[in-house]
């Protein structure tokens, strides 16, 4: 007999198909890879590469097709169930109809297909969804449909025909609110969009005066000309404080500051000296870019400065965020920051380098600061993918350089990281970096004098706080925000169980900070040189917190819901209404928070302020007064109506502070405007009836009324919530 061959073996392909129990296809490492396999055990690759060899069975991939099977049709009886349900005259299998945003009376009966209005088939708003879905996604699609069907004036025509199913989503949504391309979703029913297809277009270079710009993403009421400004941006917060205040329009000029003509200015040496040292004391702790001996030696052409188009850009972009930090008059900073710009061109853009990386990133943060937020994301939108094809983004363990130039490569990718994170966050845009794909080890706390370029390998950590100390907590919690954000945009909205399981991921992240990056007095004597760095830390923290909540605390704004805290609920068995209350109070909370800690930190300043401090602390602080103005007017009546308004009275006094500032005039001036009015017995006068006015100002004729009043619901819908006073 002959002997046995690798074909005859229990684990060949050819038992494999006869569906013996051997080894499906090729080892599950080759599948991986899409390798050839020689099908042994172990295979050739696995060997030679120190992996673990396995196969899965056939009939383990039996049962993986029968669990997916069993999960398809269970969401499909699902499915069924939710179109048995609909209390429509309309069969499931009739065509599909398009649903109209129009407004219409509560107590009409609803238009099947063939009693569809013209005004309504004519708007060019197809698909619409109702506004607010948040607080409504469950994983019972029968007690989803029902709450979704009791929203005030919800239209009841089906939505377009339900496609082949994805995998089974983590929350089930019925059929009339599958998302679907081109639908609305309930993210983009708080915001809102252009009057013509050409709207977001802009044009930062001739309009860099425009009053109405900044680089908060907060004073942006109009969407025309200004750039995509997502659901996390403050611009929504004040659309929508704008519309419960009844003001149909704000026109608060900028305040004139001193005119920035850098025509016929030129630094001297010293001033130039004076701003790179400004730029390293205030600007270099928050993000240490740049590795400040071998700067400086270049600097001082003590050592030549790296070759390429980049050194150029930036050594004047330093000069710039130096001048502004220091409070150097504007034409000194605009100086810098044109000569900048003149040195970014083809060049620059055909070369990848890490100079340019750190000039581009340092760039796009003087640019926003300037109040060019569309330029500053183009730079920075440069900066992260040029790290990227330089592999910043990796470990790269084998690469033979020494450890402080793979440090220094560390350093640079965790400041675009966080500079990226939070622009989009601030924006309301998309994450650029990749997640999943990016390996690359956190910097260490150690100081330049401990880790010189000359060193052989890496020294221990300091147990004392260090300069990179500020960026290791910064990208730590970027992390977890990024998971935050991701989970707040994402379509459908998730639940308030959910949003409420992120924020203890949050609030344990702040329970871990050391002591010295904690917004403490203590920490603030202990450990001055770091104060600022932990209280914008939990700014930006505050500030997530106010994000994650937001959507319920709007929802709850809109319906006319008590919006004050409910004490004693238990997250574990409450309702869904009871922890939609759970997230507004806590979006509440974390307002008063940051209102309270920024104006702690700048009335209690020790030392010599910096425009950073200010920047900073009115981006944060002018997102926060936003929360207490909404509830101040959607629920006047509340027990906690007192605090609201000392809140809002807090929030004044720290603009004040600031009062140089010509954005922060700005601010105050907005606040002043949409500040509840009193009448003399002490009642809030809320006038409804602008809201017909605004619906009829002549400048919408011939617009889509229902685009214009996406953010704010429809007329008759938002009048139910606000009626208007009897006489």
């Amino acid at each position: 007999m002959a002997s046995a061959t690798p074909y005859e073996r229990p684990s060949t392909a050819a038992e494999r198909k006869r569906g013996g129990g051997g080894p499906a296809r090729s080892c599950i490492e080759c599948r991986r890879l899409k390798r050839k396999c020689n099908l042994q055990l172990p295979c050739q690759h696995c060997l030679k590469n120190d992996k673990e060899c396995s196969y899965t069975t056939a009939t383990e991939e039996t049962r993986v097709r029968r669990t997916y099977t069993a999960q398809l049709e269970d969401r499909i009886r699902e499915l069924e169930a939710g179109l048995v349900q609909q209390p429509r005259q309309q069969s499931p299998l009739s065509p599909p109809q398009r649903r109209s945003s129009f407004l219409h009376d509560e107590n009409a009966p609803v238009a099947g297909p063939s009693q569809a209005s013209p005004h309504a088939q004519g708007l060019a708003f197809p698909g619409t969804p109702p506004p607010f879905l948040g607080s409504y996604a469950s994983t019972s699609s029968a007690t989803t449909y029902d709450a979704a069907l009791s929203l005030p004036n919800m239209t009841s025509s089906l939505a377009a025909p339900v496609a082949a199913p994805e995998p089974a989503p983590a929350t089930f949504l019925p059929p009339a609110f599958v998302p679907v391309v081109g639908f609305a979703s309930s993210s983009e029913a708080l915001e809102k969009q252009p009057r013509n297809a050409s709207g977001y277009e802009w044009n930062e270079r001739a309009n860099s005066s425009k009053p109405s710009q900044d680089g908060t993403a907060s004073l942006s009421l109009e969407p025309d000309g200004q750039g995509y400004l997502g659901f996390a941006s403050g611009a929504t917060l004040l659309r929508i404080l704008q519309i419960i205040a009844g003001v149909s329009h704000i026109d608060v000029p900028a305040a004139a500051g001193p005119p920035s003509d850098s025509a016929g200015w030129q630094p001297t040496d010293a001033e130039m000296t004076a701003c790179v040292d400004a730029y390293f004391t205030y600007y270099h702790a928050e993000y240490p870019l740049i590795h400040e001996a071998t700067f400086r030696a270049q600097w001082n052409e003590v050592i030549p400065p790296p070759s390429g188009p980049g050194w150029d850009l930036l050594t004047n972009v330093v000069l710039a965020l130096g001048a502004f930090v220091s409070f150097r008059p504007m034409e000194a900073v605009d100086f810098f920051l044109e000569r900048a710009l003149t040195k970014v061109n083809v060049d620059c853009l055909e070369v990848g380098s890490l100079t340019l990386v750190q000039g581009f990133t340092l760039l796009s943060n003087i640019t926003q600061k300037r109040n060019k937020p569309n330029a500053g994301s183009i730079y920075l939108g440069i900066a992260t993918r040029m790290a990227t094809s330089l592999g910043l983004h990796r470990e790269l363990p084998s690469w033979q350089i020494t450890p402080h130039e793979r440090e220094v490569r560390r350093r640079i990718w965790w400041t675009v990281f966080c500079f990226d994170a939070g622009a989009c966050i601030t924006f309301g845009r998309p994450i650029l970096l990749p997640a999943g794909e990016a390996d690359v080890q956190m910097v260490h706390n150690v100081s330049d004098r401990a880790f010189p370029p000359s060193a052989t390998s890496v020294p221990p950590p300091s147990p004392d706080p260090t300069m990179y100390t500020s960026l290791i907590h910064q990208a730590s919690f970027h992390r977890l925000g990024n998971v935050c954000y991701n989970l707040v945009v994402s379509t459908p909205p998730p639940a308030s169980q959910d949003l409420l399981s992120m924020d203890a991921s949050l609030q344990r992240w702040k329970a871990g900070l050391p002591s010295w990056m904690q917004p403490t007095p203590e920490a603030a004597q202990a450990y001055p040189r770091f104060s600022f760095s932990a209280h914008k830390l939990f700014w930006r923290y505050s500030n997530l917190r106010i994000i994650l909540h937001r959507r319920a605390f709007l929802e709850r704004a809109l319906k006319g819901a008590p919006l004050a805290p409910l004490p004693g609920s238990n997250n574990e068995a409450a309702s869904s209404t009871d922890l939609d209350a759970t997230c507004a109070s806590l979006c509440l909370q974390s307002a008063a928070d940051t209102i309270s800690a920024i104006h702690q930190f700048l009335s209690g300043h020790r030392g010599a302020p910096n425009r950073l401090e200010w920047w900073y602390g009115l981006h944060f602080l002018f997102h926060a007064s936003f929360v207490p103005l909404i509830a101040l007017h959607a629920d006047p009546t509340s027990t906690s109506r007192s605090s609201w308004l000392s809140l809002v009275a807090l929030t004044c006094t720290t603009l004040s502070i600031l009062s140089t500032e010509p954005l922060a005039q700005r601010c105050l001036q907005i606040i002043e405007m949409l500040k509840p009015r009193e009448d003399p017995n002490g009642s809030m006068q809320l006038d409804t009836g602008i809201l017909a006015e605004m619906l009829a100002r002549s400048e919408w004729a011939g617009q889509d009324a229902a685009q214009n009043w996406l953010p704010f619901a429809d007329l008759a819908t938002l009048s139910s919530f606000w009626p208007a006073p009897s006489a």
